[in-house]
């Protein structure tokens, strides 16, 4: 808490998993992550001193990409397909998405 200014905590900030094997990546899952005060009244006016008890962390819904990648002979990886520009690989929808628990 001590660590966390003030005026930053309730700004939103992004979280970054990559999943890599033998130097390839085949997955990646991003999402945003933010705190607001568990009563709707106290974020439209927040009292003068941040609260912590009453503060609650919000996720956003995952976006997983997932990469093609071969294994060789020898166990080697190698990725299929190149990142596109705008930050890419395979990437399926929710509904298509398997749950992992």
């Amino acid at each position: 808490k001590s660590l966390i200014e003030d005026v930053g905590v309730f700004e939103v900030a992004g979280l970054y998993i990559s999943a890599i094997y033998s130097d390839v990546e085949f997955c990646r899952v991003g999402f945003y992550v933010r705190y607001e005060y568990d009563d709707p009244a106290m974020m439209e006016t927040p009292p003068p001193a941040i609260d912590w008890n009453r503060l609650q962390r919000v996720l956003s819904d995952p976006c997983v990409t997932r990469f093609r990648v071969g294994i060789g002979a020898d166990g080697s990886m190698s990725r299929l397909d190149a990142p596109a520009e705008s930050g890419a690989g395979v990437e399926e929808p929710a509904e298509k998405r398997q749950r992992v628990e």
